[in-house]
């Protein structure tokens, strides 16, 4: 479905009648004909995007997503978890 945004003197538009409610960020590339493809986004830490990046962290992932597909109530449990301190 399209919608017509129009664009005030400072060439701001407001969104509100497109998107999802959920989405509040949005990362914009601009094509050369100047379509505009808008893309939810979110804002991760420094560290999180090092964890997503790393392999090792990757592969534990996928191991506990597959372990958790086995048996949904491995998360419950806490089995494979370090035991709390203090």
């Amino acid at each position: 479905m399209s919608e017509l945004i129009e664009l005030d003197e400072r060439r701001r538009a407001a969104l509100g009648k497109i998107g999802h409610s959920a989405h509040h960020r949005y990362l914009v590339d601009t094509l050369v004909d100047g379509t505009l493809i808008f893309q939810p986004a979110i804002v991760v830490t420094e560290m999180q995007a090092r964890l997503w990046a790393s392999p090792e962290v990757s592969r534990q992932l996928d191991k506990g997503a597959a372990a958790y597909r086995d048996d949904p109530t491995v998360a419950v449990r806490g089995k494979g978890l370090p035991k709390r301190r203090g």
